[in-house]
This record gives structure tokens, C-alpha cells and sequence, in this order.
């Protein structure tokens, strides 16, 4: 029997290209969920996440995990540019340095010991599929998703601790720019994020009906991706999530599998062994599914520790 890991209670944010959303993870469970427009000007965006720092600190938390939709450092100290924040697509930004400009309360704090931990949100979402939906029991998982942007992110199941994922940050796993054609505008993600979906289609995704053309695309394209994480990345497992790849899992699923099932039964033999298992987020936890990664990235950073 594996040994598992307690963590203690502490605060997730989840920053994405149209929402900000923090909660206090406990134990699995995501508790005093909140949601607000993603500020789009760096004073904001950062002021925004230094409140959510001091916050979390006088609320007697020893640490914050926040997922940024965009390049994040292996250390974590440097994150951006963020493509889908316009303020913040064109810079890389010091993490640290910039939460103390908007307070220097964080800058003490964090030398006093508080644990301020950065990630990619793909690796977020990783770890909160590897714990949610895989219950540690895939050797390697990986998150897609659908969302503002298209992204994804991979964890590892370790093989000493029967509740930690290792994040592969070797792999950038920036799915959502791989170039569809010689175009390079032509990528996953300008083809079936949400905003690529509403200026294709001139609605917003919510308002297309499920046998809008547009969700069989959606189907087929998640499901490319989903094959390079298993062919090329060695995903066994791929969760869809965002507000796209979870919100309209009831829209677009049924293409995704029948493309799924063409590479298993019609494939080569790489692609019947290595095509994996693909499981959308449900509806209801679209919001909020990312910030269960929490906990399993504080897991994988304090274990990394000793």
C-alpha cells in the first residue's frame, strides 16, 4: 500500500482569458467559490491576485496555488506572455516582483514562509483530472483545454506516493498553437476556442444547437489533439475541460468518440495501443473543475522537497 500525502488547507486560483476563479481547497473539496472577469491590465490582473494572496494568509492558510493561462517558468517565478489577457499577450513578468508592487504585504509574507506556487493551468488541470476523474489510477494523464485558449497539460503517477502526479514541465504541451496547415494562423486554437466558435459562427457557443456543424468540428479536432497526447505525449488518460470542452461535452462528445473509436478499430497498431482513454468534464463542474488541481500540485511541490 502506497503511501499518500496530507496536505493542509489552502487557496487555488484559476486565471483564464474570460474568468478569475479562487476557492479553498479542503480535503478534496473546493469550498467558498467565487468568480470574476479576468482583469486585463497588468495592475489589475496582478493587484487582483495579490488580494487573493494576503486573503488567503489572514484567513490562516499556509498556501496559494494559482494556474496561469499562459508560459509559466519551471521554477515558477516568471509567467506570460498570456495570449489571451490583451494586456499581458506581449510580456514575461516576475511574479513575486509584481505582487509586491501592487503590495509589499505579499513580498513579506512570502519570505516569512507563505508558499506561493505558479503553474501552467494546463498542469493545474492535469492534476485535477489525475485526482478527480483518473483517482491516481493512469500512469500518465493529461488535461485538454477547451476553453478562451485551447491547452493542455501532463502528470505523471508516482510511483512511491499513492495520491501524487508528477508534472512533466519539459513539455510545454501548448496543444492549442500546433499549425493545422502552412498557414500559421491556422491552429487548433483559432479553429475551436470559444471566441475562434464565435466569430466562425457569429454566436456565442452557448447559443449553438447540438446539431449546429460546428460541434461535429469541435468532436473531431478535440479528438486529433487527444490523439497526439496519447501518440506523441504518452497520455492513457485525456480529460476535456474549459468552458467549451466541459460546458458543451453534451454537443460535441458523440463526434469525439466516433473519431475515438475509428482510430482503435481502423487505426495502425500505434494508434489501438496508444490512443487513450478520453473523458469529458462533467457540465456542472465546468467552473470549477481546474481549482481541484490544488492540493495534487501541492503535493507534487512538497514531496520534490525532500
Amino acid at each position: 500500500m502506497l503511501e499518500k500525502i496530507n496536505i493542509d488547507p489552502g487557496v487555488v486560483i484559476g486565471l483564464g482569458g474570460t474568468n478569475a476563479r479562487v476557492g479553498t481547497s479542503d480535503k478534496g473539496d473546493i469550498k467558498d467559490f467565487s468568480s470574476i472577469a479576468t482583469p486585463e491590465h497588468p495592475k489589475e490582473f496582478f493587484g487582483w491576485m495579490a488580494r487573493q494572496v494576503l486573503k488567503a494568509a489572514d484567513e490562516g492558510n499556509s498556501w496559494l496555488v494559482a494556474g496561469i493561462p499562459g508560459i509559466v517558468s519551471p521554477d515558477g517565478k516568471q509567467v506570460g506572455p498570456i495570449a489571451n489577457v490583451p494586456g499581458l499577450s506581449q510580456h514575461t513578468y516576475n511574479l513575486e516582483d509584481e505582487l509586491a508592487a501592487a503590495d509589499p504585504a505579499t513580498d513579506r509574507l512570502i519570505q516569512d514562509g507563505f508558499k506561493l506556487v505558479a503553474v501552467n493551468d494546463g498542469e493545474l488541470a492535469a492534476q485535477a483530472a489525475a485526482h478527480k476523474i483518473g483517482e491516481y489510477g493512469y500512469d500518465r494523464t493529461a488535461a485538454l483545454i477547451l476553453g478562451t485558449g485551447v491547452g493542455a497539460g501532463i502528470v505523471d503517477r508516482d510511483q512511491d506516493y499513492g495520491n501524487v502526479a508528477r508534472a512533466d514541465r519539459r513539455n510545454p504541451a501548448e496543444i492549442g498553437h500546433i499549425t493545422l496547415s502552412s498557414d500559421p494562423a491556422d491552429t487548433f486554437e483559432n479553429n475551436i476556442s470559444g471566441p475562434a466558435l464565435t466569430r466562425r459562427h457569429g454566436k456565442n457557443p452557448q447559443e449553438l444547437p447540438a446539431d449546429h456543424p460546428a460541434w461535429k468540428e469541435v468532436g473531431e479536432q478535440g479528438a486529433r489533439m487527444a490523439n497526439v497526447l496519447g501518440v506523441m505525449n504518452g497520455a492513457d488518460l485525456v480529460v476535456v475541460t474549459g468552458g467549451v470542452g466541459a460546458g458543451a461535452s453534451d454537443k460535441y462528445g458523440t463526434h469525439l468518440q466516433n473519431v475515438l473509436n475509428r482510430y482503435r478499430e481502423n487505426g495502425n497498431g500505434a494508434h489501438k495501443v496508444l490512443t487513450p482513454d478520453v473523458v469529458p468534464v462533467p457540465k456542472a463542474d465546468a467552473q470549477v473543475f481546474e481549482l481541484y488541481g490544488g492540493e495534487g500540485v501541492m503535493r507534487d511541490f512538497d514531496t520534490r522537497q525532500t
